[in-house]
């Protein structure tokens, strides 16, 4: 069979066009190098979503990615805007709240990174801090993470994301909104200094993990590498594996 599809969120943004500058659906190449790096088909996703079609992308992909970015707006789970909050991208919020729903409804196996985890969170009902505390650790740098601030996460023993880094990992710190009540059906399974959820999964989903830092700015694709063998071995694929076998029985 072919490598797996995992679609990669992105930003609506100025971009440079030959000549001229327009509007574009933007992302940081290291999203989709690490989904390549790991075996996967990166596909990204404008941040415009049509009345039903979340379900339908949920299905069709194997595997989504919910990338960094501007913080979600507050007022989508019922906070006032501090002196702090960045512009809201509220067709983006949408956009991805309402595919993270779908993602958690049909299984499809998920990563969300940073402002992924602020979208996990939110789309579960739960609320963030606003901004998140500063843990990071003064002159100390990630091995690997290209010279950023580092923070210990403690993992919790038992949870998926143990199985795939160990009790700990260092990490590049991520100073953006944090989860403040944790949404229903999510559990915080790794914390950082300061008591700081850094964390999350989805309980009993085939891939359903958050992280409050970004691995794909570091030289340890161990969490891509399991999202693509979740992708990997999702419904979708077993589907068009099946379908794919009709199909060549047919023509003989």
């Amino acid at each position: 069979m072919t490598r797996p599809l995992i679609g990669i969120t992105t930003d609506m943004g100025a971009a440079a066009w030959h000549d001229r500058v327009r509007e574009a659906a933007v992302s940081p190449a290291v999203y989709a190098r690490a989904i390549e790096r790991a075996g996967a088909v990166p596909v990204l996703l404008p941040p415009v979503l049509l009345p039903g079609a979340a379900g339908r992308l949920a299905t069709w992909l194997d595997g989504l990615l919910f990338s960094g970015g501007a913080d979600v707006d507050v007022r989508c789970y019922g906070a006032a805007p501090g002196d702090e909050a960045s512009w809201p991208d509220q067709a983006r919020d949408v956009c991805e709240l309402t595919l993270m729903r779908a993602a958690i409804e049909t299984g499809t196996p998920f990563l969300a990174i940073c402002r992924g985890l602020q979208v996990l969170n939110v789309a579960c009902g739960g609320t963030l801090i606003q901004p998140q505390p500063d843990a990071a650790g003064p002159g100390r740098a990630v091995p690997g993470g290209l010279g950023l601030p580092a923070r210990e996460v403690q993992i919790i023993a038992d949870s998926r994301l143990s199985q795939i880094l160990g009790a700990s990992v260092t990490v590049p710190a991520c100073p953006h909104h944090a989860v403040a009540e944790l949404g229903s059906g999510v559990v915080a399974t790794g914390w950082a200094a300061g008591h700081v959820a850094a964390a999350v999964e989805v309980p009993g989903h085939r891939f359903g993990i958050g992280v409050q830092w970004h691995p794909e700015d570091t030289t340890d694709m161990r969490i891509f590498a399991e999202l693509r063998a979740a992708a990997d071995a999702s419904p979708q694929r077993a589907s068009a594996a099946a379908a794919a076998a009709v199909a060549q029985s047919a023509r003989r």
